[in-house]
């Protein structure tokens, strides 16, 4: 037999910011003969392919394509790239200062040059690409992979911590513990604003639980979460992943869970993939404190990116990341129709710079008593911040169970 369950829904109302204006992606300003112009985007591609003589003879007066030294100033989701034209010259220059990347492309003509970096960086590029990405979860606060609440990174983390923590049949007494299989089905809505830019997500943290009914408080779970993003409305981000984790109970209170995960994201509009495998151990321990129910839950993981292939590309950031979930949850005596509870969580990242390495999560909730025959109904509201002003702000779940 198995139990089917839905996972509690969380809804993010907004995660608001220092400043509530739109903000775009990409960013370009090309200057030339004493004249600038500007454009915007939210694909990547186009931002760079905005950097054409075409271009330049399209937004600037007098122009010439073929001698005119002309310099492009682009933020890349907050890193800076720089695409110059040299006087009198068809090279075409490509520079990241930040990072120390400065390559130089001599064809015929300026269309060949920009061709042979487009080449380059498809096939002999890698080792510039890997570097570009990894820089990006530094100072990127949308970066898809990792540095950001919305990130694979994140994520990832916060399901293998709350898939644990959030299980309410712990117990090792045969008499009491449900040996029902359960099959979790899980939506999470989000929506939210970082650094101007807004985000709306979309997580489905499918799972199914073994429970062995000949050794109560052992389980076995396997997860396949899946993802969707939008930022501003247009750039789309997909994920997946595949985890598995086995729980292991000392005590009827005290209880380890090893885990594994894999997960990969892409994004064509935000110029971005990358594949994550992680290894964690969760700590769960329940207690009791002046005549109240408390959680205490602890979660190591360490997580690095993998080579993954992509269309002409084979990207690997070299993100090596050590995180530590801590968190506390206060349950308040059951009345017959009514639970509360208060929770806290801690979540440090150490190892590779990301652009948010800390944040915290203060929030209530209220659900229904748990019943077998019974729908059990649960809402409640959290507020984030973190270590970066650009990613504070509230959230609001609600779920059942049944």
């Amino acid at each position: 037999m198995f139990k089917k369950s839905l996972l509690p829904a969380l809804i993010t109302a907004s995660l608001t910011t220092s400043t509530m204006s739109y903000a775009s992606l990409f960013d370009i300003s090309v200057s030339a003969n004493g004249q600038t112009y500007q454009a915007s985007f939210e694909n990547a591609e186009e931002s760079i392919d905005s950097f054409d003589t075409s271009n330049l003879d399209a937004n600037l007066s007098n122009f010439n394509e073929i001698t005119d030294a002309a310099l492009g100033v682009l933020n890349y989701r907050g890193l800076e790239m720089r695409f110059e034209y040299l006087k009198d010259s068809s090279v075409v220059r490509f520079s990241v200062p930040s990072i120390n990347i400065d390559e130089t492309f001599n064809g015929a003509t300026r269309e060949e040059s920009t061709d042979q970096l487009g080449d380059y960086l498809k096939s002999e590029g890698g080792d510039m690409l890997n570097k570009i990405n990894k820089a990006l979860a530094a100072v990127s606060p949308t970066d898809p992979v990792a540095g950001n609440p919305d990130s694979l990174m994140a994520t990832q983390v916060a399901n293998i911590h709350s898939g644990t923590i959030s299980d309410t049949n712990t117990s090792t007494n045969k008499e009491t513990f449900d040996t029902d299989n359960k099959f979790d089905l899980g939506v999470r809505f989000g929506s939210y604003q970082v650094n101007g830019s807004d985000v709306e997500s979309i997580h489905l943290p499918l799972a199914y639980t073994f429970n062995f009914d000949s050794a109560p408080g052992h389980k076995l779970s396997i997860q396949l979460p899946v993802s969707y993003s939008r930022t501003n409305d247009k750039a789309e981000t997909y994920s997946l992943g595949a985890g598995i984790a086995y729980t292991y109970p000392v005590t009827d209170n005290l209880s380890f869970t090893p885990g594994i995960s894999y997960g990969a994201i892409g994004s064509v509009d935000l110029g971005s993939v990358a594949a994550l495998e992680s290894i964690s151990l969760t700590t769960r321990y329940d207690f009791e404190l002046f005549n109240q129910q408390w959680r205490f839950g602890n979660t190591l993981a360490r997580v690095r990116t993998l080579e993954l292939d992509f269309d002409d590309y084979t990207i690997n950031p070299d993100l090596n990341n050590t995180i530590m979930v801590n968190g506390i949850t206060w349950q308040s005596v059951p009345l017959n129709w009514l639970e509360t509870e208060v929770f806290f969580t801690d979540t440090r990242y150490f190892g590779d710079e990301l652009f948010s390495e800390r944040s915290n999560e203060i929030g209530f909730a209220v659900a229904t008593p748990e019943r077998a025959t019974y729908l059990k109904f649960k809402v409640g509201a959290s507020y984030v911040f973190t270590d970066r002003s650009e990613v504070n702000g509230f959230k609001l779940n609600m779920g059942s169970s049944f």
